[in-house]
């Protein structure tokens, strides 16, 4: 039995399996990467080839990723694969910004500074699953 070429680490795609809250999450940071990769300066006044290419890709993969998780609202749990280096890069920003709403609350305890801990912990979770689909999946690769 032939076996197929194995891709490369970046190209590899991980599944991860989201809960409504947690896709919600996930598509919030991946629509701010959208916005960070369409504001980030391009090296001449007017875009190259090379950056429209590039704007391109990241426009397809975001909208691919966000349209699988229904833009945010899902009606039930969410199966999404992606990159690895988008679902690190992914978790990285959700750890980040989960921790910082818990340590950086509005307020003591009014509503808007609860709103914004379960958010934070929300974020938190959806990080740690999507970690532990990047642990698992590095396990299986060693393991083979």
């Amino acid at each position: 039995m032939h076996t197929p070429p194995s891709r490369p680490r970046d190209e590899e795609r991980i599944g991860v399996t989201l809960s409504p809250l947690l896709a919600r999450e996930v598509a919030r940071a991946l629509r701010i990467q959208l916005a960070a990769e369409f504001d980030r300066p391009f090296a001449e006044p007017l875009p190259s080839r090379e950056d429209a290419a590039r704007l391109r890709r990241v426009l397809d993969l975001c909208v691919d990723q966000l349209e699988t998780l229904a833009w945010g609202e899902p009606s039930g749990e969410v199966r999404m694969a992606a990159p690895r280096p988008l679902l690190e890069t992914i978790a990285q920003d959700l750890l980040d910004g989960g921790h910082e709403r818990l340590a950086n609350p509005v307020g003591w305890n009014t509503p808007e500074a609860q709103r914004v801990r379960r958010q934070g912990r929300r974020m938190i979770r959806a990080a740690e699953e999507i970690g532990r689909a990047l642990a698992s999946e590095a396990q299986y690769q060693m393991a083979s």
